[in-house]
């Protein structure tokens, strides 16, 4: 089974796509299906080319594409009027870098193979995981003693420097930052693509507590 990382298509690049007989092409841009049929790329749904959705065949001399929902296959028929089934090249109704496992030998169009098997590796600074697809994960731990903490209106706190990521992002998408203790609250601020930036942690009094905090940050490094 290999791993593929859907890849987008315009309008412009599904319409040069080289003509494959069975082929059904997905069209988010103008709304619109095709499907191949020998020399001929055809518009679903357009007269003389009807949509099927049955769990029996179509008796239609029009219908050329069947879609049976009970067995989840898609069918053409071709030029001797033989229903084939249809091999989907390029769908764009899912999300860029959509990372799944397909089954098969030859990778469609609008699709890659990547090596999805990440590198993780320990720093001064945490851990980093690090994907072929250019997919980042840097998860780092602060632990320590709050000391006397500050007053704050009616709560008190600590601000700590978290330190630099284990590697350097090019964006940031998620961050999470959690307490392995009930003792305080924690918020993150100030934080970079190359710094975690600072926690603060919060209390409703000033007594001095341990405390270890994990943080995730999860984007990409190219």
């Amino acid at each position: 089974m290999t791993k593929v990382l859907f890849k987008r298509k315009t309008s412009t690049e599904i319409e040069e796509l080289p003509i494959e007989d069975g082929s059904f092409i997905i069209d988010i841009e103008k709304g619109r299906s095709y499907t191949d049929f020998g020399d001929e790329r055809i518009s679903v749904g357009s007269a003389g080319n009807e949509v099927a959705i049955s769990e029996t065949e179509p008796i239609n001399e029009d219908t050329k594409v069947w879609l049976n929902p009970s067995t989840n296959t898609e069918k053409y028929k071709d030029e001797n009027g033989d229903w084939q089934e249809v091999a989907v090249r390029a769908v764009d109704y899912l999300p860029i870098g959509t990372v799944f496992e397909y089954e098969g030998t030859n990778i469609p169009d609008g699709y890659e193979e990547i090596d999805d098997n990440p590198i993780i590796t320990e720093t001064e600074n945490g851990t980093l995981i690090q994907y072929n697809d250019g997919r980042l994960i840097c998860m780092k731990t602060l632990s320590g003693n709050s000391g006397t903490l500050i007053s704050w209106g009616n709560l008190y706190y600590k601000d700590i420097v978290a330190g630099n990521w284990a590697f350097s992002f090019v964006s940031i998408d998620n961050i999470q930052i959690t307490n392995a203790t009930s003792q305080f609250w924690t918020i993150i601020s100030d934080y970079t693509n190359s710094s975690a930036g600072t926690v603060r942690i919060i209390r409703p009094d000033s007594h001095e507590q341990n405390y270890n905090i994990q943080i995730i940050a999860i984007g990409r490094w190219k």
